[in-house]
């Protein structure tokens, strides 16, 4: 079955708790914020992932995934309505079945 739960962070923008089987993640958001000025672009805001395994440091799998939610959230972002700020995306794994890039 498919969860998910909205508002579970209280200190972020937004943030939510997505599970599906024994796979869950927490995402939290934050933004726009003001960004250093090597790292702002200036047309539209800058979408930075973290992605954070269970446990351990993070491996070159985990870039990819980085890589891949960067490119699915920045279609989904209005991006142009922010120039010159960021807006940080966090995906921190709870639960891992083998199935996390289902959830």
């Amino acid at each position: 079955s498919m969860e998910c739960q909205r508002g579970v962070l209280h200190q972020n923008d937004g943030s939510v708790r997505y599970s599906q089987g024994n796979s869950c993640v927490i995402v939290a958001v934050q933004g726009p914020m003001r960004v250093p000025r090597r790292e702002e672009k200036i047309d539209e805001a800058t979408v930075e992932i973290l992605f954070k395994p269970i446990s351990g440091a993070q491996n070159a799998e985990h870039r990819n995934y980085e890589a891949m939610l960067e490119g699915c959230f920045s279609t989904m972002i209005l991006s142009h309505c922010h120039p010159c700020t960021k807006i940080g995306i966090v995906v921190q794994v709870v639960e891992d079945d083998g199935s996390i890039l289902a959830v």
